[in-house]
């Protein structure tokens, strides 16, 4: 359970993002992300990682002339890395970055970079909070992993790991605070320790004897289905439930017309496919305004038309952000050809508007010419009349 620092290449004047292991006096043990290897830096090299910019302050970042930014590169071989550059020039929306060795490089992406945060040592505090003895069977026995890693997410802190000897955990932080919730939340965590071994324990012998009953007699899957789709779910003359039955390993499938459907087989894994191919799923897709009344068609025949072929139910309506959708309401595969023949069908209502547009514009080009002077028809032959 670890948060990425980024450590300084003095050399480069370059940061590159690593994982905590751990601390002895001024020394970090890092490992960079990619690499296997661990190593020791001067803890002067290790900043946090900088706070990613939201969307807004994306739009809002414009480097100008002079400013230090800090350009990213991508390494196929090793880690990727943030270098500190200025801005010495702008091209067309490209960006002209020197580097401290006074190399260039013109910058044509501006999601490579971000503002120059300089470099803020972090302050690193370890604390090794024992284990009590009377706990530390229990401690082992649970999802410990899992627990400690929701600690670490709501103390802030670097890194949080059960030690070696399995009799301690580990925490390091970046502030006094941030290691005195993370104590605090690792010694309410050893309160109900036990409780939660117990817990993990019957979930075992639970699993073991459902397994057991699996062997026995297959595997069953329950789930429930709003009455008023039971006849989505079914298909035309039953052919969804009778594809789902052909599906190797399915020996039942009940629809009750309370909507709860039971579905019998000899793995696990076959009764969730037969599951996946009845549930009833809800989609939404957006519709040009422009392409509304063509999509439903006179008295509603074009969208009944979709329905029939797609064996879905599809409703046009207004959405909540403004324009129209299409709601659909069916099988997975069912939905998954509505939305298809919706596209298809939309496609080709903006081909036949373009035809019809390129149909005027000829029209009009013909009556144009049409009224401008010719010559007459007949034309006497030179020297009668």
């Amino acid at each position: 359970q670890m948060t990425l620092v980024e450590v300084l290449e003095r050399t480069e004047q370059a940061y590159f993002k690593a994982e905590v292991i751990d601390v002895e006096g001024s020394n970090v043990l890092i490992k960079y992300v990619g690499e296997t290897e661990l190593i020791f830096v001067d803890s002067s090299r290790v900043r946090l990682l900088p706070t990613p910019m939201t969307d807004q302050e994306r739009v809002r970042f414009n480097p100008s002339l002079g400013d230090r930014v800090e350009v990213e590169f991508i390494d196929e071989e090793g880690p990727d890395s943030w270098w500190d550059g200025k801005v010495v020039n702008l091209r067309n929306g490209t960006y002209v970055i020197e580097f401290p060795d006074g190399k260039s490089e013109i910058i044509d992406e501006k999601d490579r970079l971000r503002p120059s945060h300089g470099h803020v040592p972090v302050r690193l505090l370890k604390k090794v909070i024992p284990i009590p003895g009377d706990k530390q069977a229990s401690f082992i026995n649970i999802d410990h992993t899992h627990q400690l890693s929701q600690i670490l997410k709501h103390a802030g802190l670097l890194m949080l790991r059960l030690a070696d000897d399995r009799k301690s955990v580990i925490s390091i932080a970046s502030s006094v605070a941030s290691a005195e919730t993370a104590a605090t939340l690792v010694e309410m965590l050893f309160l109900k320790v036990e409780r939660i071994a117990q817990k993990v324990a019957q979930e075992k012998m639970l699993q073991a004897r459902v397994h057991g009953v699996n062997l026995t007699f297959g595997a069953v899957c329950n789930f429930q289905v709003n009455p008023e789709y039971l006849g989505l779910l079914i298909g035309t003359r039953g052919c969804n439930i009778k594809s789902a039955q052909a599906i190797s390993g399915i020996s039942k499938i009940d629809v009750r017309p309370d909507g709860l459907i039971s579905i019998t087989g000899d793995t696990q894994t076959a009764v969730d496919a037969a599951r996946e191919q009845l549930e009833i799923v809800h989609e939404v897709i957006p519709v040009p305004s422009q392409s509304v009344a063509l999509l439903i068609g006179a008295k509603g025949q074009q969208i009944l038309e979709l329905q029939q072929l797609a064996h879905c139910r599809m409703n046009v309506h207004d959405g909540r952000a403004g324009g129209h959708v299409v709601d659909m309401t069916g099988t997975r595969g069912n939905v998954g050809k509505a939305k298809a023949l919706v596209a298809y069908t939309l496609e080709s209502i903006e081909e036949e508007r373009s035809r019809q547009a390129l149909i005027g514009n000829l029209n009009a080009q013909l009556r144009s010419l049409s009224t401008q002077d010719r010559p007459p028809a007949y034309a006497p032959a030179r020297g009668t009349g």
